[in-house]
């Protein structure tokens, strides 16, 4: 990461943390609850998942209590990306799944191919090869569907990540990361994981 990248979250921690403290003096529950969620996901994106998940845990508790059920399955899936990342995947997989399920519910195909895509890196990381499978099927076909270029690289670096952990098909885990990162529309945290797979 660089020190641009670095500034900028840390500039939006400083601002969600004074949001946070407003909004608990106001006693309002959606705008903290928001403000957790945010707060959440830019510990996430520094890839530190041990300081993301309490946040999130809290933000799904004070969104419940706000009735504020829009929020729910987005803190449902950042719940699933911390829990992946500190090795829970039990818990991950019982999160991405409720927000797969609202997704469907809600017609939202980019929030559905999302869900899907950690959902498979979580049954590749657990070795429920038949479960991966699917997801990434159906992944794949949203994301290309809906022409998110973006999920559909994330999709082939997370499918690398599980060939390589596998030992299997190495040339072509190597062949897809370094096509993910020819890619100007590779997301930046997707970036440096599959810079961190080539290094390895």
């Amino acid at each position: 990461m660089t020190r641009c990248e670095e500034g900028r979250f840390d500039d939006s921690r400083r601002l969600l943390s004074q949001a946070l403290v407003h909004y608990r003096a106001r006693g309002d529950l959606f705008g903290a609850a928001s403000a957790l969620y945010q707060l959440g996901n830019v510990y996430l994106n520094l890839r530190q998942p041990e300081d993301a998940r309490p946040l999130l845990v809290e933000a799904l508790q004070t969104a419940r209590k706000a009735e504020a059920e829009s929020l729910v399955p987005h803190i449902d899936y950042a719940l699933g990306v911390a829990s992946l990342e500190l090795g829970d995947f039990a818990g991950a997989r019982d999160r991405l799944s409720r927000a797969l399920f609202a997704a469907r519910r809600d017609g939202d195909a980019s929030r559905q191919a999302a869900a899907l895509s950690v959902l498979f890196r979580t049954a590749a990381k657990a070795g429920d090869r038949a479960s991966a499978k699917r997801y990434l099927e159906e992944g794949l076909t949203i994301a290309v569907e809906i022409r998110e270029t973006p999920r559909v690289l994330k999709l082939l670096i997370y499918l690398a990540e599980a060939w390589l952990a596998a030992g299997v098909r190495l040339r072509d885990a190597e062949r897809l990361l370094r096509l993910a990162l020819s890619q100007s529309e590779v997301a930046h945290w997707a970036r440096e994981l599959a810079e961190d797979l080539l290094s390895t």
